[in-house]
């Protein structure tokens, strides 16, 4: 054992492996990675001139107009400035009455 790893005996075997701490789950939780999750806008749901939310630096909630569609990005005009944001920032603008 040292700082970062350990030294694991398979009984089956008695083959060594060397581990790290991180990797090991004695208390058997459940790590699963969820990859249904969605985040963000994908390009073929944005059309030049709809208006997107997206947060900016200081998670402040910003709305815009697209002008344009880029390959990895989106371009939206925000009060007369030209801002470019990733697609999977965007988010749809929902008004509420």
């Amino acid at each position: 054992m040292n700082q970062t790893n350990c030294v694991v005996r398979d009984i089956s075997d008695d083959s060594l492996w060397t581990t790290p701490y991180a990797a090991i789950n004695l208390d058997n939780v459940d790590i699963s990675i969820n990859t249904n999750q969605k985040y963000g806008l994908k390009k073929h749901q944005i059309s030049v001139g709809e208006v997107l939310t997206f947060l900016d630096k200081e998670n402040i909630q910003r709305y815009g107009e697209v002008v344009r569609l880029n390959q990895k990005s989106v371009t939206l005009l925000v009060n007369g400035s030209s801002w470019r944001v990733a697609y999977n920032f965007l988010g749809k603008n929902i008004d509420i009455l």
